[in-house]
């Protein structure tokens, strides 16, 4: 905007005073702004200062004392909290600061645990030490408003879940990656509420769902079939949740849960579309009344409650929006589940149905709004589609080939109509 404004004087457009106006209005906002990259390298720094000193301390560990090792463990400790007060008290306006300080704390706080461990051969699992090193820096967040600590949190509640419910099968201590979820929400919305489009809030954004994602499938056990009514519910949450009037100014945060949510109901409907699932479903699948209780169940249940919510109180796609259609997803898919009581043919017939219709939807609204890469994405489902099938039936060589063939020139025809349209309207 600035490099333009003497071609805009020079044009007559506006005012030189109006230009000087603009140029300090800029400056001035570019000045209250914080430094980004110090900000990200004063993190890195900040954890590599860490390694550093840990690295020094176990080359010579086995020559210390216990009682000097116990002071050498929480000496990162103690600098990372003398940091954190410096930072709260002095400069409390530096966000650069106070997040390079948080990380070393965050990491300090960690490497205490499994040095005091160490040394007094206090035994545990990686679990253990994991959920008692989370719990410990929660207060962190909102102590130091720290969105820097707040991500490394995530990351390790995700951890957390990936270990007990993948590694420790049936293991109940699952349950603690939801309550350790709840425990960041108050400081997402409060980064949502400041500025969508900020950084911090992008990342979470993004961050968040794929958390969701890894832990709901903790979530199976015996009847894991169950969990595709689970995702499909929650990836249409996602996609509601995008279109919220808080992400409506903002296109990254809206990208990050609409485009995982329709990217999440794609992916799920794909092995959907094979005979085998829907033949084997039911059989395996025990009576109602067995299937209340059970985690799969239960999953079910929320998310399909949030998407219901999420589509009466928060229904905010606008009509013209192509895509609106996938916010019933949910719905039409618990539909298409129940159906393979009846006959799994007719399941797996309208599960390849719903996933040819969303790739056309996809395709028109790429040639609705002239974007190649909306049209793309479209063609590429439609055609995963139908490969889907060459792999499901007996389809001889030759039709297969001319299919793959009509694919190919379909690409090229679409493409070549969306760059023919746009030069006639450049023309």
């Amino acid at each position: 905007m600035i490099k333009d404004l003497p071609e805009l004087i020079e044009a007559n457009v506006i005012s030189p005073e109006t230009a000087e106006r603009i140029s300090d209005y800029y400056h001035q906002k570019k000045n209250k702004e914080p430094n980004r990259l110090i900000a990200v390298f004063g993190i890195i720094g900040a954890i590599l200062v860490g390694m550093g000193i840990i690295l020094i301390v176990a080359h010579n560990w086995d020559d210390f004392g216990r009682t000097t090792k116990s002071i050498l463990a929480f000496l990162p400790l103690l600098l990372g909290q003398a940091s954190c007060a410096y930072a709260l008290i002095k400069k409390k306006e530096q966000k650069a600061w106070l997040e390079a300080s948080s990380a070393f704390l965050f990491f300090s706080v960690g490497a205490c645990i499994a040095m005091i461990s160490q040394i007094y051969h206090i035994s545990g699992s990686l679990p253990d030490f994991i959920l008692t090193w989370m719990l410990l820096t929660l207060p962190q967040i909102y102590i130091l408003n720290s969105s820097v600590a707040s991500l490394f949190y995530l990351i390790g509640i995700t951890y957390y879940a990936g270990e007990v419910g993948y590694s420790y099968y049936h293991s109940k201590e699952i349950l603690w990656y939801w309550l350790l979820i709840i425990g960041i929400i108050p400081h997402y919305l409060k980064l949502l509420k400041n500025n969508a489009q900020a950084n911090w809030a992008v990342l979470h954004s993004r961050m968040i769902p794929i958390s969701l994602i890894i832990a709901l499938g903790t979530c199976g056990y015996d009847n894991e079939e169950l969990l595709f009514i689970s995702f499909i519910s929650l990836f249409s949450s996602f996609f509601l949740f995008g279109y919220l009037p808080i992400f409506r100014k903002t296109g990254k945060s809206t990208q990050s849960y609409s485009s995982l949510g329709l990217l999440g109901i794609i992916v799920t409907l794909i092995p959907l579309t094979f005979d085998w699932i829907w033949d084997n479903l039911f059989r395996k699948l025990p009576p109602i009344n067995d299937l209340i209780m059970t985690p799969e169940f239960i999953s079910i249940i929320i998310t399909t409650c949030i998407a219901v919510y999420l589509l009466l109180r928060h229904d905010h796609i606008p009509a013209s929006n192509r895509l609106s259609i996938i916010k019933y997803s949910f719905l039409v898919f618990i539909a298409i589940f129940l159906s393979a009581s009846i006959s799994p043919k007719l399941a797996e017939l309208l599960s390849n149905l719903m996933l040819l219709l969303i790739g056309i939807r996809i395709i028109r609204q790429g040639i609705e709004e002239d974007h190649l890469g909306i049209l793309n994405y479209g063609l590429l489902v439609l055609t995963t589609a139908i490969l889907c099938k060459f792999f499901d039936t007996n389809i001889s060589f030759i039709i297969r080939g001319l299919v793959f063939v009509g694919l190919g020139i379909g690409f090229f025809y679409a493409n070549y109509m969306i760059i023919q349209k746009r030069k006639r309207n450049e023309q």
